[in-house]
């Protein structure tokens, strides 16, 4: 499991803040819970 880039994470909940609006409607928190569990 490679370091987790900040700003490749960031670029990465932007495109899924574009791409997804049930995602929209998620606390940011709630986003890097679910993106941590996904990695």
């Amino acid at each position: 499991m490679s370091k987790i880039d900040i700003s490749q994470l960031q670029e990465e909940i932007i495109v899924i803040d574009k791409t997804s609006k049930e995602w929209n409607k998620e606390p940011l928190w709630v986003r890097f819970l679910l993106w941590g569990v996904a990695i």
